[in-house]
């Protein structure tokens, strides 16, 4: 439409094969002029374009009013401090980014109030960025009342009840999940671990080889046991747990757990043997 109006403007036809020189310079000054300040725009919107962070950043302010722009926004800074060094190491999270990742979340609920997904997101947040697990259920409770099927939703409820101590209502969220879908070997290990917290290892024990029968080969489930035997102080067995783990897969932290239990022992040769597969296993799978 510019180029149509160009032409117009000096009474030329763009399809003509022929057009005077008069006319040719004066449609050329014309869009010189206006490339001039549209090249400028371009280079200083370049600057906000190179990445996502500063696109959604700078574009927020004028998508206050959609629900979709701030859950995207928001939900982008989430994904980036799950990857954070920070906070996969030591779980620390930049309160600043938390406070906008917040703000975003509970705009967008201001939207759409019954959007179930980002009642989870920012449930999420609650229970894992800011470990205030008494305001993450408020939004957990009300994802799964919206959505029943929201599995997510239930294993972040869980947690956020297992922090609080209220482990009947953990042991519920858990047990809704695998009622749904028996398949869900995650479930298994998150309710074995409110078993152990309940104080019922036994039982603890049992979900882990619940998982055991369906998959053999799998370590996760003989560490989680090993676990819950030291924390009752029964090196034997936990020894013996961590090796059978060791034989699936012999991963950094337990091979260090081994040669720690064996050299508490006295048995320098194994602790020894273990602390190698260790390294072995840092230098495979660098963090």
């Amino acid at each position: 439409m510019l180029v149509w109006a160009v032409f117009k403007l000096f009474k030329t036809e763009p399809n003509s094969l022929t057009i005077e020189f008069d006319s040719r310079a004066k449609i050329l000054v014309v869009v010189i002029l206006i490339l001039i300040p549209y090249t400028a725009l371009t280079v200083m919107r370049n600057r906000e374009w190179r990445n996502l962070f500063d696109l959604y950043r700078k574009d927020i302010p004028y998508q206050d009013k959609s629900a979709k722009a701030n859950t995207q926004y928001a939900g982008y800074l989430m994904r980036t401090t799950y990857s954070d060094a920070g906070f996969r190491q030591y779980g620390s999270v930049n309160q600043r980014k938390l406070a906008i990742m917040k703000k975003h979340f509970l705009r967008s609920l201001e939207i759409y109030p019954d959007n179930y997904q980002t009642l989870n997101d920012l449930g999420t947040v609650y229970m894992y960025f800011a470990k205030n697990p008494d305001s993450a259920r408020l939004f957990l409770k009300k994802a799964v009342d919206l959505d029943p099927s929201l599995q997510p939703a239930w294993v972040n409820l869980g947690m956020a009840y297992r922090e609080a101590k209220q482990f009947d209502s953990a042991v519920y969220c858990y047990q809704t999940i695998l009622r749904r879908d028996p398949q869900q070997i995650r479930a298994y290990f998150a309710l074995a671990n409110v078993y152990n917290d309940m104080g019922d290892i036994n039982r603890a024990i049992q979900m882990n080889a619940e998982v055991l029968k369906t998959y053999p080969n799998l370590d996760i489930p003989y560490v989680n046991i090993a676990n819950y035997c030291l924390q009752r102080a029964d090196s034997v067995m936990a020894i013996r747990n961590y090796e059978e783990a060791a034989m699936r897969r012999p991963s950094f932290e337990v091979c260090v757990q081994l040669s720690n239990l064996y050299k508490a022992k006295g048995d320098l040769q194994k602790a020894d043997f273990f602390r190698q597969k260790a390294q072995e296993a840092l230098k495979n799978n660098p963090q």
